[in-house]
């Protein structure tokens, strides 16, 4: 029973701090009565120090210790790799117990699959928004060319994200990694298509090409590139030939596509 109580007490820490959970909310989520949980804890300060016996911090801010329990994974995870990583490291790393961690995620895996949403959910924030102000440029080649260095620097300013990226790929294999990252990909092309729809009825791309085949042509552009650069720093520029990679993508979907294909083809049944 002790044990039941603990549980249901962990669980509603996990969205409010301690002192603002009532001994009967404890109760109602264990499915027994007040007085049952006084007979087997004690008082509520009771309650407390148990938790804290047990390695749990009674923190006000839960919020703020995932985040802190997230930033210590990625780096972690980012130097020594998921498989060779434990929880012990991650405490470690922020002066925590490995209790502590549990408390907030269930597994290691639990954890890195926290990463994968966090780290897609960020590029969720601005990409789509940068992709619309890079097609309505006055010189489109420029305002792709912005949002390719954007897409790197956001790589480039973080090198632990850039081994964490590797990771993910690596362990991609994976059947809830897969899982999650295909959720959140598929979730980002939906935002991306929306774009590239409203840029198509302004006439401003290929007209015989599909949305959806600009938005995969060109994130799988943006994604070798960026493991190019990841595998081999030493060879592959991203900034430098950012231009040119500008210029190439924007010849491929741009308006001015269609017309020279129709061309082409006007000249082949001649």
């Amino acid at each position: 029973m002790r044990r039941k109580i603990i549980e249901a007490a962990k669980e509603l820490l996990k969205d409010r701090s301690f002192n603002d959970i009532r001994i009967d909310e404890i109760a109602k989520k264990a499915g027994i009565t007040r007085q049952t949980v006084y007979r087997h804890v004690g008082s509520k300060s009771d309650l407390k120090n148990i938790l804290l016996e047990e390695g749990l911090e009674i923190d006000p801010h839960p919020a703020n210790t995932q985040e802190k329990i997230l930033r210590a994974a990625t780096e972690v995870f980012a130097r020594t790799g998921y498989s060779d990583s434990t929880l012990e490291q991650v405490a470690k790393e922020i002066d925590m117990t490995k209790g502590a961690i549990y408390w907030y995620f269930s597994s290691k895996h639990d954890l890195f699959i926290t990463l994968i949403e966090k780290r897609m959910n960020e590029q969720l924030s601005f990409v789509p928004e940068q992709l619309k102000k890079a097609l309505v440029e006055t010189d489109p080649v420029k305002g792709l060319t912005k949002f390719f260095n954007n897409q790197f620097s956001f790589v480039e300013s973080d090198q632990t994200f850039s081994r964490l990226f590797m990771e993910f790929a690596a362990h991609s294999r994976d059947r809830d990694v897969r899982m999650r990252l295909s959720e959140a990909f598929q979730f980002l092309n939906e935002q991306l298509i929306e774009v590239v729809r409203e840029m198509k009825e302004q006439n401003m791309l290929a007209q015989d090409l599909e949305p959806e085949t600009i938005v995969i042509f060109s994130q799988s552009l943006i994604d070798g590139l960026i493991m190019s650069s990841l595998l081999y720093p030493e060879h592959v520029h991203l900034k430098k030939w950012a231009p040119q990679f500008a210029r190439m993508l924007w010849q491929a979907i741009g308006p001015e596509t269609s017309i020279c294909l129709r061309k082409q083809d006007e000249s082949l049944m001649e």
